[in-house]
């Protein structure tokens, strides 16, 4: 079990997070993901992810780095391509690259970028992720989709990773699931349940038998919020106020011996990594002190 930390850009200045993926490598944790937004239903305030991520690859040199996640419709693959090899370089090959297929409309619109219904943005991610493992992959890529056409597109460098970075999906319907079990390196669920996580799981191993692939070669990366406190009262008290309070079964929350159980709940229902969620930069290092002193020797 590994534990990494999210650092959500809406409440962190590009300084604030470099700064912190810093104190994550020091402190000898796993990785370090931001969310890839350019606008989020509370307004505009949100830095841009992948500059902020180049930056923390420059000051690092151990803990992997990534998107939670990119949706890969808002940008075109070539350009995600050539931006991703170049953080892989950057980084040495740390590389973890979490992808979705959008749900913020607004986003979308801003950037000019059609808004497609669910079903058609899931299949233009497949065609992306397609696109992606090909430039990476072969000296030439071809590709006549329904969302993208490619005529004798070459991408160089290749990445450092071979044959490329990990692919890990967000998202959590059954077509999320079947593109895990058909491309995923991993699975990176936003705020799941505890039992919506096992539940998940289990359709998942079901799924990837049909591809002649098993649950245990995946990494389950859920990215859940956590919030120290002398109690859960004053842990929850202690949340920035942003749109709609995630409920209590999708939080972590407490002191450190409630933290631990609550993680414990969700290594065993099948996470093999979390990515815990830090909103107050002011608390970083005091909440990385008791993540590493209080929770990691008692996993």
């Amino acid at each position: 079990m590994k534990l990494g930390i999210h650092i959500p850009l809406e409440f962190f200045t590009p300084n604030q997070a470099v700064q912190a993926a810093q104190v994550v490598e020091a402190a000898g944790l796993d990785h370090v993901v931001v969310n890839d937004h350019l606008r989020l239903p509370e307004g505009p305030h949100i830095n841009e992810a992948w500059t902020v991520l180049a930056s923390m690859g420059a000051v690092t040199d151990r803990i992997r780095l990534g998107p939670c996640v990119t949706p890969l419709p808002l940008r075109h693959p070539y350009l995600l391509a050539k931006m991703a090899t170049t953080l892989d370089h950057l980084t040495g090959g740390r590389l973890i690259l979490g992808v979705g297929a959008g749900w913020h409309r607004e986003e979308f619109e801003w950037a000019g970028v059609p808004f497609l219904p669910h079903s058609k943005r899931l299949a233009q991610t497949e065609e992306a992720i397609q696109l992606l493992r090909s430039y990476w992959t072969e000296a030439v890529t071809t590709f006549q989709g329904d969302y993208y056409q490619i005529q004798d597109a070459v991408l160089e460098p290749k990445p450092i990773q071979a044959p490329y970075p990990p692919f890990f999906l967000g998202g959590g319907s059954i077509n999320v699931l079947d593109l895990i079990a058909r491309y995923g390196h991993g699975w990176m669920p936003f705020s799941p349940t505890v039992s919506g996580l096992r539940q998940r799981l289990d359709q998942l191993d079901a799924m990837l038998v049909n591809y002649g692939r098993k649950l245990e070669d995946l990494e389950i990366i859920p990215n859940i919020l956590l919030q120290f406190g002398h109690s859960k009262q004053e842990a929850r008290q202690g949340l920035p106020k942003w749109g709609t309070p995630l409920s209590e079964n999708r939080v972590i929350l407490g002191t450190p011996a409630d933290c631990l159980k609550r993680i414990h709940e969700y290594v065993d229902a099948g996470a093999t990594h979390l990515a815990l969620r830090l909103v107050q930069p002011d608390e970083i290092k005091q909440a990385i002190t008791l993540i590493t002193q209080e929770i990691v020797p008692n996993l």
